[in-house]
């Protein structure tokens, strides 16, 4: 039996001899080597399958998966829950260390892109050491180290690789920036929703009231905390109107252009001079804590469509209109002849339910000049529409028309409008929204409509002076930056009154909501109308991305992922014997050169290569090798040509020899 194991040896150990692809090999023939295949073992057990499931392939796949799963949640949370944001301390450094914050962001983002790309390339040298028990080229080794290592491979007779090689080069890249992307904190705007309530101007019990009298809030307009803001609200209109920057105050608080018609919503009660307006607006949840913060309303808001010509009246016309001038005998000792004192008085005809809105008068020195208004109900012809009547005398006469019995008169038609006002630090900047704007106009009679009107005579008659009118004069000086005919003259009358307008409608909303001013228990519920909005926090954190750009921030991590995956799954495939049963596996790393060198010497491919030349490198690169082992060597890398494996299923040669 001894001989029989002897010519079984003999049978199954060859020399590593002969002719093969890529160059003669013959070994010192003093010096035979053995080249030993390696011996297949049984099937291991269920419990070592696990055991070696749990080794490498485990370690690459769940770390893929758990970088994927890190930033694809992350995304989930920040897209589902809108803007994440930091804590306020950290936010607060973050905003004065913008140079750090990208930084560190970096530098994580190079942790996780590195960590990613170690996976795949462990993954690829673990597969590698697997892929050599069965014959593979050199060119195909020497690529696939490159590859594993995250370096270009440069072949000019096979495109293959270097197009594998400079993809895996690219994603590897661009991860780094994918994750940057993801987790760099940059400014967010967290939303948190307001409510409120506030007072509705076209209310059926306003009407009610306005009915008896709006003599408060008339008294109140003459408050110097609101007064002031009547003429320059005007003005700022027609700046507007003429490109100008123009702003508006009212009760402490700046407005752009126009305040529109609303009464700015608090969420803090308010106390300017004698008057205290309680907070109008609250979050519906505590917004969090952030670097600034501002918020934005829709409202409603009161305005006035106004058009304005040129028309003849006389005390026959309708309206008619009468006036008269007389001298005022008690100042004539006052003053010289050339000084004397006039007084003027005029009047229409038309119907007015405001005391005496439709009649005025004025005080002017003989050298002065005035200008007077009035105001009329409107006609059952246009129910909707009230009438201004203006009359003037000396240069004045330019803005009313120098013809005798000329006047100007203007259409008022007040109506509800919807507003978006974004309230920004100390200022606000109310903006019509025009998609949103309501076309239902103030009743004839209506509180604001007549409040409106009241305003508008009250103005005109108090900005009269013995020499000059403050609204002429501001009406002057629009008209004459904006060379232009009567068009333009008319067309900044009627900005100038339309912005007096929507103040006098915030005014009326500023009194009747006042605390123990026309309500002495606070504003009736049935005369307000819901108020919403948002709190806007800005601060440092995340915010969702596009799906555009939610694809190239993850798809790199995402390939490297999945290549990673398929590396394992086929080696794990094609090779899951040796998984198991290979001894020199778990050491043999062949992106290391000096473990090429030693598996390449122990299989005697010293001779592969006749030279450095291109030929001669591309010529021995189609050499097909394997992984062998080598008897008091170990592994070595062998030519495929002389190398045959052998299984020997469960033969004890000890015991077989032991037999005999």
């Amino acid at each position: 039996m001894s001989g029989d194991i002897s010519d079984l040896k003999k049978t199954n150990f060859l020399y590593a001899s002969g002719t093969g692809r890529g160059g003669d090999y013959r070994p010192n023939e003093s010096q035979e080597t053995l080249i030993v295949p390696p011996i297949h073992a049984e099937r291991p057990s269920d419990h070592r399958i696990i055991v070696h499931l749990l080794g490498w392939p485990a370690l690459v796949v769940l770390g893929q998966l758990g970088l994927q799963a890190v930033g694809w949640i992350f995304l989930a949370v920040v897209t589902t829950r809108g803007p994440i944001a930091l804590p306020y301390s950290t936010a607060v450094w973050a905003s004065e260390n913008a140079h750090l914050v990208p930084l560190i962001a970096t530098l994580i983002a190079t942790l996780f892109a590195g960590c990613s790309s170690f996976f795949f390339s462990y993954a690829l040298r673990r597969s590698m050491a697997l892929y050599l028990r069965r014959p593979m080229s050199l060119e195909a080794l020497g690529a696939s180290v490159s590859i594993s290592m995250r370096t270009l491979v440069f072949n000019r007779r096979n495109w293959k690789w270097p197009a594998i090689s400079l993809l895996c080069f690219i994603i590897a890249g661009i991860q780094t920036s994918g994750w940057s992307t993801l987790i760099t904190p940059v400014k967010v705007t967290v939303s948190t929703p307001l409510a409120g309530l506030e007072i509705d101007l076209s209310s059926p019990v306003l009407q009610q009231i306005a009915s008896n009298g709006l003599s408060v809030c008339e008294a109140a307009e003459g408050d110097t905390e609101v007064y002031g803001g009547v003429p320059a609200s005007g003005y700022a209109s027609g700046q507007a109107y003429l490109g100008l920057p123009a702003a508006v105050s009212l009760l402490g608080k700046g407005f752009n252009v126009s305040t529109r018609g609303i009464l700015a919503a608090t969420l803090n009660d308010t106390t300017v001079g004698s008057w205290f307006i309680p907070a109008t607006a609250k979050t519906t949840k505590t917004p969090p804590t952030g670097i600034s913060s501002s918020y934005s309303m829709t409202q409603q808001g009161f305005t006035a469509d106004v058009s304005c010509s040129q028309q003849t009246l006389t005390n026959t016309t309708s309206p008619g209109v009468w006036f008269d001038t007389d001298t005022v005998s008690k100042w004539e000792k006052m003053v010289t002849a050339q000084e004397q004192m006039n007084y003027v008085i005029a009047y229409s005809s038309c119907a007015a339910k405001e005391n005496q809105m439709n009649i005025t008068d004025a005080y002017f020195k003989a050298s002065g000049q005035y200008l007077w208004a009035v105001g009329c109900d409107p006609e059952p012809s246009a129910p909707n529409n009230y009438t201004l009547i203006f009359g003037s005398s000396g240069n004045y006469t330019g803005i009313t028309g120098s013809g005798e019995n000329s006047y100007m008169v203007c259409d008022v038609a007040p109506r509800m409008t919807v507003v978006q006002a974004d309230y920004i630090g100390e200022s606000i900047s109310p903006i019509v929204d025009v998609s949103k704007n309501s076309s239902t106009a103030v009743t004839a009679g209506g509180a604001a409509g007549v409040f409106a009107m009241y305003i508008l005579t009250d103005l005109v008659w108090h900005q009269q002076g013995i020499t000059v009118n403050g609204v002429a004069d501001q009406l002057l000086e629009l008209s004459d930056t904006m060379q232009g005919g009567d068009e333009q003259r008319f067309k900044i009358t009627e900005q100038y009154l339309q912005g007096v307008v929507e103040y006098s409608g915030s005014v009326l909303r500023a009194c009747l909501s006042a605390k123990d001013l026309a309500f002495a228990g606070g504003v009736p519920l049935n005369m307000t109308v819901p108020t919403t909005g948002t709190w806007n926090t800005e601060t440092m954190g995340w915010k969702g991305f596009s799906s555009g750009t939610t694809v190239w921030i993850l798809l790199p991590g995402l390939f490297m992922a999945f290549a990673t995956l398929a590396l394992v799954i086929i080696a794990v495939y094609r090779h899951w014997d040796a998984l198991h049963t290979d001894s020199h596996g778990d050491t043999f790393d062949p992106s290391n050169p000096l473990h090429l060198i030693a598996v390449a010497s122990a299989g005697g491919l010293q001779h592969v290569f006749k030279g450095f030349r291109d030929d001669d490198i591309d010529e021995g690169a189609k050499l097909d090798v394997l992984l062998g082992s080598v008897p008091g060597r170990g592994p070595a890398l062998v030519r495929a040509d002389t190398y045959a494996p052998v299984v020997l299923d469960r033969l004890d040669i000890s015991r077989t020899s032991s037999r005999v």
